[in-house]
């Protein structure tokens, strides 16, 4: 335990979801509490860039878990407002996309996107992703 605290120090959580779906955000939620992870969710594109891009950031997370279909506020424009403030210096942005076209994939993996994750996916296979993201 004490390796995690370390590699955490600085962060406010180890994981920010952005998924406006409640039933896809609880069972990330329960998949991320299962394996010790601090997290936060948001609900919609606006109130997670209002945390997250900053400079600094309000709430500061090692990985997001990023929906690109969003109210509010899409998911390339989170990215956007976190590139463009310096947030994603310190966050590793996971995409998550239900039908993304192959372009809006490159863009988001260009706009600073560490890895894209299609849906509907595998939780364990995301989990995997997600260890690979925060570099243990």
């Amino acid at each position: 335990m004490l390796a995690v605290e370390s590699a955490s120090a600085g962060y406010d959580v180890d994981v920010a979801v952005v998924e406006d779906d409640p039933l896809l955000a609880e069972l990330l939620g329960h998949a991320l509490t299962t394996r010790g992870y601090r997290h936060r969710h948001f609900a919609d594109g606006r109130a997670a860039a209002d945390q997250l891009a900053g400079s600094p950031a309000a709430l500061r997370a090692r990985v997001l878990l990023l929906d690109v279909d969003l109210p509010i506020l899409n998911g390339l424009g989170v990215l956007r407002e976190m590139a463009s403030t310096g947030s994603l210096a310190d966050t590793r942005v996971i995409m998550l996309t239900a039908r993304s076209s192959e372009q809006e994939i490159v863009d988001a993996l260009e706009q600073g996107a560490f890895d894209h994750v299609a849906k509907p996916f595998s939780v364990p296979v995301l989990m995997q992703r997600l260890r690979r993201a925060l570099g243990s």
